[in-house]
């Protein structure tokens, strides 16, 4: 018979399963608890072949017989076996990496070798991704999902979705170059906060309030809140205002980089945002703090300048971060960040005469000039003279 629509809902369940269908090899199987399938049943090698097309009523007849007609072409006019084709589909998507798959892969190999900030991609993924998404398969995930969860970030913590963007994008890129999946479901999505560029430079006043308040050790009797930082970060930070150095230069500094002898300390170009190494002066101050530092390092036989109570390793960058918002609470100034103390250096700096160069270079920015490439001057004196000008006056701001 033909089969049609009508008698297709009429079909019912019986005792066992057993199967209706019409010329070209369409059926449809009927199951003891009413489920309909679409089998469309070939001979190939001399043996009898099933093919499973769909779920009635979700695949209509009409859609049936032309997922029928296209296997029947693969079998008879391109000689593919339709149903061979369908278990290699399955296997291969079964064996597709889930998201949580490609994450890992993804940190391994490409943000450790080549990213420094990779713990922060990790830390990322791990927390905002992975836990909505992971088991999915990298391959079904689709800009809406993305979307929703990049706005739960936002909603969070709007500049950081704008980061989790970047990430997952640079993810999903890396996947496509793999050959792990053919779509990138961050393409299209624009940055979801509008990030405003900081301008904040601390006054001298509010450098002098800073340094003070970071010289204080909590004692009993004292006001300060029980969670006050350690004063080996709380030297770090004053370290960051001394040399204008980033946060993970100065939280992740090993003993082998800093030669008191020459004064010298060398930040190696795999720790350096721009991947160059970076020479940078100790002055007088600085070098105090060095020196009171590696004493707490030295005492508990660690090798960095801020290890971590948790091994032999260096303190986390955001570990700055935070001890600078429980200071700054306890404080009564403006808003301020850890980066505006590179910021405020670079400036005050300028106003003490140095050339915006020798500025550029203290600071280990990558200039991409023609005159660059061919310029290979280290600048040390020039760089020298200018934290020395800047170490001698915060100090006189904040200790006279």
């Amino acid at each position: 018979m033909r089969l049609t629509e009508t008698k297709v809902k009429g079909l019912k369940p019986k005792a066992k399963r057993y199967e209706v269908g019409e010329a070209g090899g369409l059926r449809v199987r009927v199951s003891p608890s009413g489920t309909k399938t679409w089998v469309y049943v070939y001979w190939r090698d001399g043996r009898p072949r099933r093919l499973t097309l769909g779920h009635h009523p979700t695949m209509s007849l009409l859609a049936a017989r032309k997922a029928a007609a296209e296997a029947r072409q693969q079998h008879r006019e391109q000689q593919i076996d339709p149903a061979r084709v369908a278990q290699d589909k399955k296997a291969q998507w079964r064996a597709a990496e889930t998201v949580a798959e490609l994450a890992r892969q993804y940190i391994e190999r490409y943000a450790k070798p080549r990213k420094r900030t990779w713990l922060a991609d990790q830390r990322m993924l791990e927390n905002d991704l992975i836990p909505y998404i992971g088991k999915w398969k990298a391959r079904e995930v689709r800009r809406r999902d993305m979307i929703a969860i990049l706005e739960r970030i936002r909603d969070r913590a709007p500049t950081q979705a704008n980061r989790g963007l970047e990430i997952f994008r640079k993810m999903f890129n890396w996947g496509i170059e793999r050959e792990l999946l053919e779509i990138n479901p961050c393409w299209g999505i624009s940055k979801l906060s509008k990030e405003k560029r900081r301008d904040r430079v601390l006054t001298e006043t509010e450098l002098r309030q800073i340094w003070h308040t970071l010289d204080a050790d909590r004692r009993p009797g004292c006001n300060l809140p029980p969670d006050w930082p350690s004063r080996s970060v709380r030297r770090a930070i004053q370290l960051v205002m001394l040399t204008g150095m980033r946060r993970a230069e100065v939280a992740e500094a090993h003993l082998e980089e800093l030669d008191l002898d020459s004064g010298w300390w060398t930040i190696p170009g795999e720790r350096s945002k721009n991947g160059m190494a970076h020479r940078v002066w100790l002055t007088e101050p600085a070098r105090r703090i060095v020196l009171e530092l590696q004493g707490y390092a030295h005492a508990d036989g660690k090798d960095y300048l801020l290890p971590s109570p948790r091994g032999n390793r260096p303190i986390l960058p955001n570990a700055l971060s935070r001890a600078v918002a429980r200071i700054r609470s306890h404080l009564d100034l403006p808003h301020w960040q850890l980066h505006d103390l590179r910021r405020t250096a670079a400036s005050g700096m300028g106003a003490l005469g140095v050339q915006r160069l020798i500025i550029s270079k203290v600071l280990n920015h990558t200039d991409q000039t023609v005159t660059a490439i061919y310029d290979r001057h280290g600048y040390d004196e020039e760089k020298r003279q200018a934290w020395e000008q800047w170490a001698a006056h915060l100090m006189g701001i904040c200790t006279g």
